[in-house]
C-alpha cells in the first residue's frame, strides 16, 4: 500500500455551498481511480490550505494519480503551492491503532 499526501494553497473552500455540485463531480471521478482504497478531504479556512490523503493499493496507482497532480491542480484558478509527497505505511502499527487501512 501507498499514502498520497497532497496539499495546495486554495482561496476557495470546499465548504462553500457554492462549490458543492463540482467537488462531488470530483469526488465521483475520483473514487474511480484504480487501485484507490480512500481519501480523505480536509481543508483549513484560517490558513486557507487544503489537500487530502489518498490510500492506494500499490506504488504504481499512487504515481499514476499523484504525479498527474502538480500539473492539473496548478492550472486551476484559486490554487497553487501544490505539493506531493508519497509514504509507505507500517500496517502492524496502524492497526494497532485502529488505523482503517481496508474499506470497511
Amino acid at each position: 500500500m501507498k499514502l498520497l499526501q497532497v496539499t495546495y494553497d486554495s482561496v476557495f473552500s470546499p465548504f462553500d455551498p457554492t462549490l458543492r455540485a463540482r467537488l462531488v463531480r470530483a469526488a465521483e471521478t475520483i473514487a474511480g481511480l484504480a487501485g484507490l482504497i480512500w481519501k480523505i478531504w480536509f481543508y483549513d479556512d484560517v490558513s486557507q490550505i487544503g489537500g487530502g490523503l489518498y490510500l492506494f493499493d500499490t506504488d504504481t496507482n499512487a504515481h499514476n494519480w499523484g504525479d498527474t497532480l502538480p500539473q492539473l491542480m496548478g492550472s486551476l484558478p484559486g490554487i497553487g503551492n501544490v505539493q506531493i509527497r508519497y509514504f509507505d505505511l507500517e500496517e502492524r502499527l496502524t492497526a494497532l491503532t485502529r488505523g482503517q487501512l481496508t474499506l470497511a
